[in-house]
């Protein structure tokens, strides 16, 4: 079956719906094809939406940064992966990040020195869904506060 696929991108209340399609070829031998349903024609649309998506954060060097993501679709589980700076993080890399079943990046005693920061920058999670597509939530920027003493 040959056919085609689109989306649409709506923000409601700040969120980010796709509603996606699969357009096939119809072999309908019925005459009113041109007054026939997006169902009958071979179109399928997908709910494929972020439920959470990476906000901006302050953390502390040496604490814990947390950056949640969650995505849901009627056509299965999304696939999270997380990009910093632009580039796709592995969480094999670095034994201090690790990514929650539903797609939440935990980073373990933050870094950050004068010529180090390799924790801080801009985060964006990444939700993908074989056969759909992929969608790209908003762009969060985390930064590293060193700790203050309080006297």
């Amino acid at each position: 079956m040959e056919g085609s696929f689109g989306c649409i991108c709506l923000k409601i209340l700040s969120v980010f719906v796709w509603l996606c399609y699969l357009a096939g070829d119809s072999t309908s031998s019925s005459a009113e094809t041109s007054s026939s349903s997006p169902s009958q024609t071979g179109q399928v649309f997908v709910d494929f939406i972020l439920v959470l998506e990476p906000q901006d954060t302050v953390t502390l060097r040496g604490g814990v940064l947390q950056l949640d993501c969650e995505a849901q679709s009627d056509q299965g589980i999304p696939v999270i992966v997380w990009k910093k700076d632009g580039l796709l993080l592995s969480a094999v890399v670095d034994e201090r990040r690790q990514q929650f079943p539903n797609g939440s990046l935990v980073v373990q005693n933050v870094v950050h020195s004068r010529h180090h920061r390799p924790d801080e920058g801009l985060y964006q999670c990444l939700a993908a869904l074989e056969g759909v597509g992929a969608i790209v939530s908003r762009t969060a920027k985390v930064t590293v506060s060193g700790k203050t003493l309080l006297t």
